[in-house]
């Protein structure tokens, strides 16, 4: 999961605005195959982790609320990549091509999603189990 957020972190800042100098279609270009990847990854993972204790895992607080932004997140950025946006900008690391307001929003959002399924996994941490050893 860390992988996989530090990819799509380091792709919603650059849509968002930082490192401009950084061409963008070449930039999501290379990190978009890792992205699949490291999401398959975590995908597959977290299912595994929900199938050993589905139960237990399905009560948690913030288990629920952490499926739906994930299904935000993933159709966050579908909507995205299918709207075509990201690919019709020139891969000309020369052409200074500056971003349309629908991009940082996307960028923004997607950012926001993504650090919200992760705050939701970490606040799904179990307390000390209460047992009385003697």
């Amino acid at each position: 999961m860390a992988a996989f957020f530090g990819g799509i972190a380091a792709l919603d800042l650059r849509l968002i605005g930082l490192w401009r100098q950084v061409p963008v279609r070449l930039f999501a270009d290379q990190i978009i195959p890792w992205l699949y990847v490291t999401f398959g990854i975590t995908f597959v993972s977290g299912v595994a982790l929900f199938l050993y204790d589905p139960v237990h895992v399905g009560s948690h607080a913030y288990f629920s609320f952490k499926l739906i932004l994930t299904c935000l997140g993933v159709g966050n950025a579908a909507l995205f990549r299918q709207s075509g946006y990201l690919m019709s900008l020139p891969p000309d690391p020369s052409s200074a091509v500056r971003l349309h307001a629908h991009a940082r929003i996307v960028g923004a959002l997607s950012l926001g999603l993504w650090t919200g399924v992760v705050l939701c996994a970490c606040l799904n941490v179990e307390g000390v189990p209460k047992l009385l050893l003697r």
